[in-house]
């Protein structure tokens, strides 16, 4: 294994001597960066891809951590006598890395950090002789708690802070309180929170109190905006808020029909269609009592027969006959409830842009509007799509305008211009990748070329011709020179160790004979004939 070592240095050293200035700067400087950006990419690994900022060796435990809670986790820390350091304006607590899963577990032993405030487990340490006071006061505590909690897990929510005021109970009904209670959200950055989200929130909190109603809380978020809305008669306006919603629903949709069919009829941009629709959101219950005249059952019937006699002598009987029938018409009782959110009157308004037709030598585009019976076909399509109802305060208006569609022209304009920057700046980034690309292949090929040019010297120009004349005979001290320096050669191709041995020994006799020094009979070097 030396051996060959020893047989690599010399052949590297040879190539090197055979390099030009130019070619060894190049060597120098790209061994010089390949080298530089290993030693930067190990050393980055090495500090954990320089992630978080923090020294070598330690680790994130906590983030976000308000200043409550990160002097509970340093003193918990400091009982555990485990190292840390405060970063991000203590907002940030750091721990050794082989210490930081066991740092967990004990935080999350101690229940820290305490995300927003204490809950229930503030009753799992028993204390004698608390007092009725104490005993409601944790009570409360360990409710605001948990309702933190509880709002803390929505989405949009970062922090949340909740106060509930729980009157004494008195014997006096007129003396009775109610229940109230107060929030504060702090949202997450770019997040918002709507209306139903806060009712939904007060309500919550609502349920969760004893005595409390909805509308007794009261939302704020942390620049003391009130959040809460509406809430004297929480039911109606919430009732508002679902018929405005059912109204726009159907003014959309029917916009949106309208507007299919114009987008597959004149294509885009040549319609704008708006719709305004009055719903009927009372609720009414009717009961209706019919009769049928025709058709009648009888009810009850009387019947009376008597007879009366004559005088004896004249020997004569009268008999009467008599009878009362009530009859029962037929009757139908329904009670109708209608349901709210039925259509009273729709109105509908299309302006419908013209056509355009090139003119003159330069392109003009010149107006053409559109004709009575196209717009009467319009008219008729927008009557059917929104169910139109005649002889009822139902209103459908298309006309015909002219649109302004310069703004549209500049927009166009202004696109095509982002699409060719977007275009122009695509293509020089991939045109200098190409030719990072093929600058780099370029550079190594000529690289390749010197080395191999190098290890391969080029063959004489005349090696292998025979110049000399057939006929004329070799010298013999000229044809032995040319074979001792054709077996030189081979053997410094194949045995470099060997001739460089041999050569140091020729120049240590030199040296030994200029000094006048004789050792008797010469040592025959090796390989020498």
């Amino acid at each position: 294994m030396s051996e060959y070592l020893k047989q690599l240095i010399i052949q590297l050293r040879a190539i090197w001597d055979k390099l030009n200035a130019t070619q060894k700067a190049i060597m120098i400087a790209t061994s010089t960066v390949v080298v530089a950006g290993m030693i930067s990419i190990i050393a980055w690994s090495a500090t954990g891809g320089g992630g978080s900022g923090s020294d070598s060796g330690f680790s994130t435990l906590f983030v976000n951590l308000e200043a409550e809670d990160a002097a509970k986790v340093t003193d918990a820390l400091k009982e555990m006598k485990v190292p840390y350091k405060l970063e991000n304006s203590g907002h940030q607590v750091t721990v050794p890395k082989e210490q930081l899963y066991e740092a967990r577990m004990q935080m999350a032993r101690l229940g820290l950090p305490q995300t927003g405030g204490q809950g229930y487990e503030i009753f799992d340490k028993l204390h004698l002789g608390m007092t009725d006071f104490v005993q409601n006061l944790n009570y409360r505590r360990a409710l605001e708690g948990e309702l933190s909690r509880t709002i803390e897990s929505l989405h949009e929510v970062d922090k949340a802070r909740v106060h509930v005021t729980i009157p004494k109970p008195s014997l006096f009904t007129e003396k009775k309180e109610e229940a109230t209670a107060s929030v504060i959200l702090k949202l997450r950055p770019g997040e918002e929170i709507n209306d139903r989200q806060v009712r939904g929130i007060a309500h919550l909190v609502a349920s969760s109190v004893e005595g409390l109603k909805a509308r007794q809380v009261s939302v704020l978020d942390i620049h003391g905006n009130m959040l809460t809305k509406g809430f004297a008669d929480n039911q109606l306006a919430e009732q508002t808020d679902h018929n405005q919603s059912l109204q726009n629903s159907v003014e959309h949709e029917l916009e949106q029909k309208i507007d299919d069919i114009f987008q597959g009829l004149l294509g885009p941009n040549k319609t704008r269609v708006k719709v305004s629709a009055e719903l009927d959101f009372d609720q009414v219950q009717k009961t209706v009592e019919s009769y049928d005249p025709n058709t009648k059952v009888i009810r009850s019937q009387q019947r009376d027969e008597n007879s009366l006699k004559g005088a004896p002598q004249a020997g004569s009987t009268e008999q009467k006959e008599g009878s009362i029938t009530n009859y029962e018409f037929d009757k139908t009782m329904a009670s109708i409830i209608s349901t709210p959110g039925a259509r009273k009157r729709i109105t509908v308004s299309v302006a419908v842009d013209g056509t355009y037709k090139t003119t003159g030598k330069e392109g003009e585009r010149q107006y053409v509007p559109r004709t009575q019976e196209d717009l009467d076909k319009f008219t008729a399509l927008v009557k059917n799509a929104v169910g139109f109802k005649p002889g009822t305060k139902d209103e459908v208006f298309v006309t015909n305008v002219q649109f302004d569609n310069q703004f549209i022209a500049d927009e166009q304009q202004e696109m095509q211009k982002i699409e060719k920057l977007e275009r122009w700046n695509w293509l020089k980034k991939y045109g200098v990748i190409i030719l990072i690309a093929l600058f780099g292949l370029w550079f190594f090929r000529g690289l390749v070329q010197n080395l191999a040019s190098a290890m391969n010297p080029p063959v004489p120009k005349y090696v292998g011709l025979n110049l000399e004349p057939e006929d004329e005979k070799v010298p013999q001290n000229v044809q032995k020179q040319r074979d001792i320096l054709e077996r030189v050669e081979f053997m410094t191709r194949t045995e470099p160790i060997n001739i460089a041995n041999l050569i140091k020994t020729w120049l240590h006799e030199e040296k030994i004979r200029d000094n006048g020094g004789s050792g008797g009979k010469k040592k025959q070097p090796a390989g020498k004939d």
